[in-house]
């Protein structure tokens, strides 16, 4: 069963209005850029595990990382596997593979939201990485999920069928049949 983990996922990442947005900044809006930085507040998190050394020791751990989008896991991705080249020196040789890989075996994002580019973004992130949500039934929910055949409209089916449903039966030990 893997470990899942939702935005804020921890005492020190829930900030839902903080400090955020600058203090002059209309209270609705703050909440709207609070509520987009709690996704980011994820990469902490996955970072964290990647750079704890926890994946070489329990190589079979899985993560999902749960409500957070996926469209910034490659940058993140990129990043890490920059900066532990660049500035993490001696610290960096005592992993068996780069933050992006670890990732690729380790962990899992869902989306639901976004539109622009999501089969690039898929693809970026791994395919069988990959997993649609609807996050009902919070407001932010998609139900009646709408515009999904025209958003995944770049996959084939077969990539379809695994962020559709495939990868969540795989990763819980669904079974389809």
């Amino acid at each position: 069963m893997p470990i899942n983990f939702h935005i804020g996922a921890s005492e020190q990442s829930m900030n839902w209005i903080g400090s955020q947005g600058w203090p002059s900044m209309h209270h609705a809006l703050r909440g709207a850029l609070s509520g987009s930085m709690l996704f980011f507040n994820n990469g902490r998190i996955m970072a964290n595990i990647i750079f704890s050394g926890l994946l070489d020791r329990f190589p079979k751990l899985k993560f999902v990382s749960v409500e957070s989008g996926i469209g910034w896991i490659p940058f993140l991705l990129e990043s890490l596997d920059h900066q532990l080249l660049e500035m993490a020196g001696n610290h960096a040789h005592k992993y068996g593979k780069k933050p992006s890989e670890y990732f690729a075996s380790n962990f899992y994002g869902c989306f639901w939201f976004e539109k622009a580019d999501v089969c690039d973004t898929i693809r970026r992130v791994g395919i069988d990485n990959c997993m649609f949500e609807t996050d009902f039934p919070h407001p932010t929910c998609f139900f009646p999920v709408d515009n999904l055949d025209v958003r995944l409209s770049g996959l084939t089916d077969t990539e379809r069928a695994k962020v559709l449903g495939g990868n969540a039966a795989r990763v819980y030990n669904i079974p389809l049949d």
